[in-house]
């Protein structure tokens, strides 16, 4: 089978959290990264641990590469003096040095980098002493061959001046190793914004959020890890787009990076699924030293079914070959079984459970034949002949759209507010936008429940819904956000999309009056231009973006199968036994076909298990020497359904209407009423159904020989006269 392969040679600049973000084509080789530091770097105010700055900062760094290390030395109320080495002498009244958490004990771990992270706590000496021990630990790190980077000061609720002079010499001593942390969380008066505040010196999880986002902007992977003489090309990751992929279309993407010092031309890279017709292609793009580009493929034709992807990719001078392949399992939507045959028997009574999935893992969507409305997963009775139609999909039957604003930007500025609003139940998921500045870029998307307007200026009204790090962006590139914002019919969501690098810009257009851009399920309010971190506002100013969103019930789905039928019948399989049988000779068999099981012959009057095979061999003795009675039968088909029969059984040993018991009954058949003659005594007497129902009982003597069952429906019966437990048995026709 061909396949026809779609490659896009785009970078993917769409990373919804640090989860995906590899700041360096050079870091995928493992790096250990030590802490030192006090509550902050331990966790304090975050909840739960995971919240916490050096928790995430160590989440992400594993995201990159999974031998990643992040090791915590931090300890609440620790100072500088407490990490000092271990050789250092200690001034009078001040904390003596902690051997198991200071730098000594930092380098014994053979770190890459040391962050530094003593927010406050020096704060009641002078701060020339707090400075001399950073020097003095600075210096030690390097002199050791590790990189330390110093955290500076951070605002709490007092203090505001101290801090600030302390963070200015941090930043000034330490120039691109200083981490300023002080700057995203302080206010106009050097002290810390409400809502980064869990108490007066500790920061809360949005706090510990802004810290970690300061901190993993900084790169240190790239400061810390060297590239590789020559061109080193290498694919760092493999993936599937949209998880399970469908026959006509199923998307793939490869991270490429460049290990190298030297820029990678003329790429070849060839993919292949296994199975299919493999296609070998030249990459127009060249990767320069230390970058990575994300391509986008796309399969079609490819069978149902779990497959490889390899991958392969070639460059002039290509230093090292061990990293140039690797392969992914991909799982194809198949047309898949449901798990029942074209056609199906069901038995009396039974309801269908329709399955959600079959055994393969696809899912199943059920329609009655001929309807586009999905039915429910709920027992369903079967009645009659019932058929359905089902189909397999990989993904949510929901409509993909995308609505789009203003496509002629003039204005570059720090961010911009607008409102979403939702005309129906939606799920927004994209945000695209332009970039108005080249670099690397910090994006954060902001979110208010309600409008943006009169909220414009109090960050304690909004929440961060994502926060990305790209690099090396162009002026005019197209940057994606990955959100997911549920939205019901009526919601407005307000939206403030700016960076956290106050240089960089967004592109959006001017005007005159606030401009609407809609289509039947989604609008969005073109807002205001906003200064850096909710600062100044500028009305009528349109964002250029785009939003991408699932809405509703889509019957065709993502992979657009073509429907399948299947039916079910009723069981109509039969035991192929007479109604009647007559025994003539004094013995007889009945037989049914072994595919039958849980076998039971019954005595219909007495109940008494007669036979569980096959075959019942009947003589005078079976029916407990009665001369008239009747067999049920009841058995499993080989479609499990219960089967049950009944069979009349007649001796004819005499006459049908008197016996050896010396009685005789008349009208037979009758009208109503019939009358016994020959009784000498008083008997007792039964009147049952052939179905082995008890309809009559009383007692007769030669007096009283009339039995009244008028009211009985027409049929066949059976009357048993039992005196000094001997039983006769008659069979009784009752006419309209």
């Amino acid at each position: 089978m061909n396949s026809r392969l779609l490659v896009a040679l785009l970078t993917l600049l769409s990373i919804s959290s640090f989860s995906q973000v590899i700041r360096n084509g050079c870091t995928s080789q493992p790096v250990t990264i030590v802490i030192l530091g006090s509550s902050t770097a331990a966790g304090a105010g975050a909840s739960p641990s995971d919240s916490a700055w050096v928790n995430r900062y160590r989440a992400g760094l594993q995201q990159i590469n999974p031998s990643n290390q992040v090791i915590n030395l931090g300890v609440g109320g620790f100072t500088t003096y407490r990490i000092m080495p271990d050789n250092f002498v200690t001034p009078a009244n001040r904390p003596a040095v902690d051997t198991t958490k200071n730098i000594t004990m930092a380098l014994s771990l053979n770190p890459d980098a040391i962050i530094v992270n003593l927010p406050s706590n020096d704060r009641g000496w002078p701060a020339s002493e707090q400075l001399s021990n950073f020097d003095s630990l600075y210096r030690h790190s390097w002199n050791n061959g590790v990189p330390m980077y110093v955290c500076t000061t951070q605002p709490i609720t007092t203090s505001g001046a101290y801090q600030s002079a302390v963070k200015d010499s941090i930043l000034a001593m330490f120039g691109p190793y200083a981490i300023n942390v002080f700057a995203p969380l302080t206010d106009t008066n050097n002290l810390i914004q409400p809502q980064f505040a869990a108490d007066a010196v500790h920061l809360n999880n949005l706090g510990h959020r802004t810290l970690f986002n300061t901190v993993w902007n900084k790169d240190i992977l790239k400061d810390v890890v060297s590239p590789i003489s020559g061109v080193d090309l290498g694919i760092v990751k493999t993936e599937s787009v949209v998880g399970q992929g469908c026959p006509d279309y199923t998307e793939v993407s490869m991270l490429l990076a460049n290990f190298g010092d030297t820029t990678a031309y003329g790429i070849v890279h060839s993919a292949w699924v296994a199975g299919v017709d493999s296609i070998y292609l030249p990459l127009s793009s060249v990767v320069p030293s230390c970058q990575m580009n994300t391509y986008t493929l796309s399969f079609t034709n490819v069978p149902p079914g779990k497959h490889d992807v390899i991958f392969q990719v070639q460059a002039q001078g290509d230093v090292h070959l061990s990293n140039n392949y690797d392969t992914l399992s991909i799982t194809v939507a198949g047309y898949g079984s449901s798990g029942f045959l074209d056609s199906n028997y069901y038995c009396t009574g039974d309801t269908l459970n329709l399955p959600a999935h079959n055994s393969d893992g696809d899912s199943l969507l059920w329609f009655s034949s001929g309807s586009s409305t999905p039915l429910a997963y709920s027992p369903i009775q079967l009645l009659g002949v019932r058929s359905f139609e089902y189909k397999t999909f990989g993904a949510p039957y929901q409509y993909v759209e995308t609505l789009n604003t203003s496509t002629a930007p003039n204005i570059t500025w720090d961010g911009n507010m607008f409102n979403i609003i939702a005309d129906t139940t939606l799920t927004i998921h994209e945000l695209r936008f332009v970039s108005g500045s080249a670099g690397n870029s910090y994006p954060l998307v902001h979110i208010t429940n309600g409008s943006y307007l009169g909220r414009e200026s109090d960050p304690s009204l909004w929440t961060l819904a994502a926060s990305d790090t790209i690099t090396n962006v162009a002026v005019d590139d197209s940057i994606t956000m990955k959100l997911k914002l549920a939205m019901a019919k009526g919601d407005t969501i307000g939206v403030y999309l700016h960076f956290g690098d106050a240089s960089h810009r967004l592109r959006y257009q001017g005007g005159s009056s606030t401009r609407y851009y809609s289509d039947q399920q989604l609008t969005i309010q073109a807002g205001s231009g906003i200064s850096h971190n909710f600062g100044a506002t500028y009305a009528n100013r349109a964002i250029s973006a785009s939003i991408e969103y699932q809405w509703g019930f889509d019957s065709i789905g993502r992979c657009n199968y073509p429907r399948r039928s299947i039916h079910f019948f009723p069981a109509s399989r039969q035991l192929g036994l007479p109604d009647t049988l007559d025994v003539f000779g004094g013995n007889a068999t009945m037989t049914i076909d072994t595919s039958f099981s849980n076998v039971r012959w019954t005595d219909g009057i007495l109940g008494n298990l007669l036979s569980d095979s096959s075959t019942l061999y009947i003589d005078s003795t079976t029916l407990g020497g009665s001369v008239f009675g009747w067999v049920i039968i009841n058995a499993t088909d080989s479609s499990g359904c219960s089967v049950t029969d009944t069979v009349i059984v007649d001796f004819h040993f005499q006459s049908l209407l008197e016996h050896d018991s010396g009685y005789s009954i008349f009208p037979n058949p009758s009208h109503g009423d019939i009358t016994v003659e020959g009784l000498k005594e008083e008997v007792d007497f039964r009147v049952y159904s052939l179905s082995g129902n008890l309809l009559h009982v009383g007692k007769l003597d030669p007096n009283r020989n009339r039995i009244e069952i008028h009211e009985l429906p027409a049929g066949v019966y059976v009357l048993y006269i039992e005196r000094e437990e001997r039983m006769s048995s008659f069979r009784i026709i009752l006419t309209e």
